[in-house]
């Protein structure tokens, strides 16, 4: 089969598993206006679709000429087709326009069929390590490589959620082992579930001087080396040093304090956080999320002086508070997540799903209550808890 010229959408799916799907938009183009294609391949069940669903793939990469972003699903081990993964891999990473690679794999051992080789000069490189299997000497070696051939990466991304935490668990040095002459613009950095200590950090300082976003364990460098993000997020200790360096300037616009950690944080250091940080970005901040699904410090009722600090960040669009209210009944406590701000009150109960009524009566006190004492401008409604994550 050849293929020069296919009506295509500006974002191209192919899912390869039991069947094949081309997702067409709302509006058909030519296949050299595709900007964005998704790929998932996995072993099957019955039947082998992958052929023709990576030999389509293939024969559309003469056509993709304004591919910007590639997302590659690895969830394939079957040997007959590797060789159709590398030849696919080779045609979309020498496409120039090319600037975001986003993977996900999902077996132990992508090698030898997954390679970064054929990539470089990315803007945007996001990995998801979504398997228990440890990651494998040369998949850390391949994706450093990759980093160094990237000279204009401005966001890189390294992900290996809970429950998939490996037995290893991998280093900042693993992944990120450049050379010392290469110099990158890095200004987001997320890093989530990979041990990063002072010194690692430390060693690539050079590559961070335009950092804006850093999602991982904080440490003093960056109030060291007067490096000012605009977004900041944490889900650990709080160590003093955090409230030094988010109160040693202003300009923040997106703060997540979200401590999954009972016992982490101090009434001293949550009273120095609305006192004297929280002023010194209330001229920017346009995201504030304020505590996690387990009862800790932060999930307290609000006093009023403190969500008169919040009041006073007039640039806000988005909040997210909780706090825990006990309730008795039948010599047992339920737990009321009340997203007291931005008016979510989630039930959270380990056993049952449903709001019980007298918890469900509370709630809609408390919302109205709440309504009647400020003056709302967004909708304030009970609702069941979602899935909050791990």
């Amino acid at each position: 089969m050849a293929t020069t010229l296919l009506d295509l959408p500006d974002e191209l799916i192919l899912h390869s598993a039991e069947m094949l799907y081309i997702h067409l938009g709302k509006e058909l183009v030519f296949g050299r206006f595709t900007k964005t294609v998704d790929i998932m391949v996995c072993d099957p069940r019955s039947f082998d679709p992958h052929m023709a669903g990576l030999q389509l793939l293939i024969d559309l990469a003469p056509t993709l000429t304004n591919l910007q972003s590639l997302k590659w699903s690895y969830w394939i081990t079957k040997p007959s087709v590797l060789p159709l993964i590398v030849k696919g891999l080779d045609l979309l990473g020498s496409i120039p326009g090319l600037k975001e690679l986003i993977i996900e794999i999902a077996i132990s051992d992508p090698s030898p069929g997954f390679t970064f080789k054929p990539f470089s000069n990315l803007s945007l490189v996001s990995v998801h390590w979504i398997h228990e299997g440890d990651i494998t000497q040369d998949f850390s070696a391949g994706l450093a490589d990759l980093l160094g051939r990237c000279p204009n990466l401005e966001k890189f991304t390294f992900s290996v959620p809970r429950p998939y935490h490996p037995s290893k668990v991998p280093s900042f040095t693993h992944i990120f082992s450049l050379p010392s002459t290469t110099y990158l613009k890095l200004r987001h950095l997320d890093l989530t579930g990979i041990y990063v200590s002072a010194d690692d950090f430390r060693v690539h300082l050079h590559h961070l001087r335009s950092l804006k976003i850093l999602h991982l364990m904080f440490n003093r460098l960056l109030l060291d080396n007067s490096i000012y993000l605009d977004e900041f997020a944490i889900d650990t200790t709080h160590p003093p040093n955090v409230l030094k360096y988010l109160s040693s300037y202003s300009g923040l616009e997106h703060l997540k304090f979200q401590s999954r950690y009972p016992g982490a944080d101090s009434p001293e250091n949550i009273h120095r956080f609305f006192s004297l940080v929280l002023p010194l970005h209330r001229a920017t901040l346009r995201v504030l999320h304020l505590g996690w699904s387990v009862e800790t410090l932060w999930t307290r009722d609000i006093p009023p002086e403190e969500l008169a600090q919040i009041e006073k960040c007039q640039q806000l669009t988005r909040i997210s508070c909780y706090i825990t209210v006990a309730v008795g009944r039948t010599g047992r406590t339920d737990k009321l997540m009340v997203g007291g701000i931005m008016g979510h009150y989630y039930y959270d109960d380990e056993e049952e799903f449903g709001l019980e009524m007298e918890v469900k009566k509370f709630a809609v006190n408390k919302v109205e209550k709440f309504k009647a004492e400020h003056a709302v401008p967004f909708v304030m409604k009970a609702s069941s808890a979602p899935s909050l994550g791990p």
